[in-house]
């Protein structure tokens, strides 16, 4: 994530952040490995809970 966007989410003060990242790994073997296959995810789940326009005033006026 690009630093702009970590800011723009601290001034949002969500409740919850959760990053899940994973990898895929195939191969297909025989003697030799014939053929593999890699991947990779990233998510980013942002929630907020009660009244996030009343949190947000106090955020603001603490900076």
């Amino acid at each position: 994530m690009p630093t702009w966007d970590l800011d723009q989410l601290r001034k949002a003060a969500p409740d919850q952040i959760a990053v899940e990242f994973g990898i895929d790994l195939a191969f297909e073997a025989g003697a030799v490995i014939t053929k593999s296959q890699a991947g990779c995810h990233l998510k980013v789940t942002v929630s907020w809970n009660g009244d996030g326009a009343a949190r947000r005033q106090t955020t603001a006026e603490r900076s």
